[in-house]
């Protein structure tokens, strides 16, 4: 019995000693129990028992050591947040607090290493916490020379700004801002400004200026020094005594912002210009709109006039039978059960030719019976078809009247242009890619062939047959008084309209019923005679003998586009506050003048003072 005592007494002071072994108040729920009963703490927690929470660390600049709240603070061990010494913020104490917290009007901002933070002030306002007004400038009205004994007279500062397209063929268009900064350092923008080879007014560019917000530009004189198709440039006089002084340099922007947000909203500078097209039973423009017809069809009666096909094309012995057909129409042609389907992907009513995007292979070459090919032209597009009337550039008649008349002479198929009448130079107006009808430069029966332009030269073209690539080598001689002759269907005639027109241009058409309207470029066909457009296109043929005329408004190549700013006189005037003629209140931001001045800036005398 009493061994039994015993040993429940021993076993209880074994279980105190134990207790009183453990780690620290279980190292409060924040640390593990390690070796010896030693607490090991998670982060952001210490002393013995885990129950201390430690603050962030930061560099003390002065000490130039890591340390807590930086040094610049004290820990409160509850929370582990950082109570910061006076002129001190931020979680760790690490950056100093703005005065007053900028008193509202301004907002605190690093001015340099350190942790040193400053008010950088909201307009208008001054001073280390920007409790201040800043009081209007202006040109003390005793002083009127530049410096005393100068004998030069004060002047306002006179800026001249230019801007500048410079693209070959094109015009300047689009419109352009204006960045002006006032005397308080204030920096505002312009509405847009439109570019033309007029020029806006100057009175409604100097209308633009004077404004611009909080009366910051109140009087300046702007002059139209320069209109003309490529350039315009404005001088602008700041004659207010709120912009005396040497005022900074005008910022000028051209590259646009045309997009929700953009402020200000502007096009930017633009090229622009004109094409007509001469409409006739067979030259047209055709107008497709947004909702074609099913389907068209082209029928040829190729016992008369004969269908050839090769690879992807199909060429037709009849003029003007491909006129019609457009580039990027979907088209399909059944012969007895089978239909093939394409998409054109080029159209030559030169050659009568018609390339599809893969091979043809329901039919082949056909000498009798009707070719039926079914279509549907793309929606939202203009299109020019037809051949237009040629440009005849040269004639060799029978060689007594050589003399007389312009020469044309090939060799190995080099067409040379000389005679009575050829002076230009035929690379300003011949293009690598175009076509031409040659009368009677080849011997036998083929008399009428169409060529293609493969070199330009001064006076010179190197030509091949368009159907082979093969060069002309026999030319035969006119001695009946018969023409041997050469007529070019360039794009300056023509016979391409959209060559200067690429996505995202805008177009103008004039001189129809429905579609005179600006459109935005959706594509262009490699043929340059096909525009697919952005908007409501009606369906509509300009009438026959009328001329379709269009304008182009693109964005200039890298490079075209300038604007300079120049200073032509600088401002002399002073530009102190009150003038120099008064005190500034700064709890207003007004000017009390002393006897004798007046005016907002104190800039003026009183008479008889």
């Amino acid at each position: 019995m009493y061994s039994n005592i015993v040993l429940v007494a021993l076993c209880a002071l074994f279980s105190v000693l134990h207790v009183v072994a453990d780690c620290p108040n279980s190292c409060s729920g924040h640390g593990t129990c390690e070796k010896n009963n030693k607490c090991r703490c998670y982060p952001d927690y210490g002393d013995a028992d885990c129950s201390a929470r430690s603050c962030p660390h930061g560099l003390n600049y002065g000490s130039g050591e890591v340390e807590e709240c930086s040094g610049r603070g004290t820990c409160d061990q509850k929370n582990g947040d950082c109570k910061c010494d006076a002129g001190y913020e931020g979680e760790d104490c690490g950056r100093t607090a703005c005065p007053n917290e900028c008193s509202g009007h301004g907002s605190c901002v690093g001015s340099g290493s350190k942790g040193q933070r400053a008010c950088s002030c909201d307009f208008g306002y001054t001073g280390a916490d920007c409790s201040g007004r800043l009081c209007p400038v202006g040109d003390d009205p005793l002083t009127t020379e530049t410096y005393e004994g100068s004998g030069k007279p004060q002047q306002d500062e006179v800026q001249e700004v230019s801007v500048s397209m410079t693209s070959s063929g094109f015009a300047i268009a689009g419109d352009f801002v204006l960045t002006l900064t006032d005397a308080y350092g204030g920096v505002w923008t312009t509405r847009p400004i439109a570019a033309s080879s007029s020029g806006t007014d100057a009175k409604k560019v100097e209308d633009i200026v004077e404004s611009l917000p909080n009366q910051a530009f109140p009087d300046v004189t702007v002059d139209r020094t320069t209109a003309s198709s490529t350039t315009n440039t404005y001088r602008v006089t700041f004659n207010s005594p709120a912009n005396s002084g040497d005022v900074a340099a005008i910022s000028c922007w051209t590259s646009g912002c045309n997009l929700a947000g953009c402020q200000p909203r502007y096009q930017g500078i633009a090229k622009t210009k004109s094409f007509s097209q001469t409409t006739s039973a067979t030259t047209k423009v055709v107008f497709q709109g947004d909702k074609p017809a099913a389907a068209s069809t082209l029928t040829v009666d190729t016992g008369t006039n004969g269908a050839t096909v090769a690879g992807s094309s199909i060429t037709f012995a009849s003029t003007n039978t491909v006129g019609d057909i457009f580039t990027g129409a979907s088209a399909s042609i059944t012969v007895g059960a089978t239909t093939q389907t394409f998409t054109v992907t080029s159209v030559d009513t030169m050659a009568q030719k018609i390339t599809f995007d893969s091979a043809i292979t329901v039919i082949s070459t056909m000498t009798s019976g009707n070719l039926a090919i079914n279509y549907i032209n793309t929606a939202q597009s203009a299109h020019a078809s037809g051949v237009p009337p040629a440009v005849t550039l040269a004639t060799k008649t029978s060689e007594t009247a050589l003399a007389a008349e312009k020469k044309l002479t090939i060799a190995s198929g080099v067409a040379t242009f000389s005679g009575t009448g050829i002076t230009f130079d035929l690379r300003t107006s011949i293009e690598v890619g175009e076509l031409a009808v040659g009368t009677g430069l080849v011997a036998g029966a083929d008399q009428n062939v169409v060529l293609r332009v493969t070199a330009v030269g001064e006076k010179t073209l190197t030509l091949v047959h368009n159907s082979d690539n093969t060069a002309l080598t026999d030319v035969a001689e006119a001695t009946t008084g018969a023409l041997n002759q050469i007529s070019f269907y360039s794009a300056s005639n023509g016979y391409t309209p959209f060559t200067d027109v690429a996505a995202g241009d805008f177009i103008t058409f004039a001189g129809t019923t429905k579609n005179n309207k600006q459109f935005t470029v959706v594509s262009v066909t490699g043929d340059d005679r096909t525009a697919v457009l952005a908007g409501n296109v009606f369906t509509e043929t300009p009438s026959n003998a009328a001329s379709l005329t269009a304008t182009i408004e693109a964005k200039p190549a890298s490079g075209e586009v300038s604007c300079s700013v120049t200073e032509v006189k600088k401002g002399t005037k002073e530009a102190d506050v009150c003038s120099g003629r008064g005190s500034c209140d700064s709890s207003s931001g007004t000017c009390s003048c002393y006897s004798g001045y007046t005016g907002e800036s104190c800039d003026m005398q009183i008479a008889g003072m």
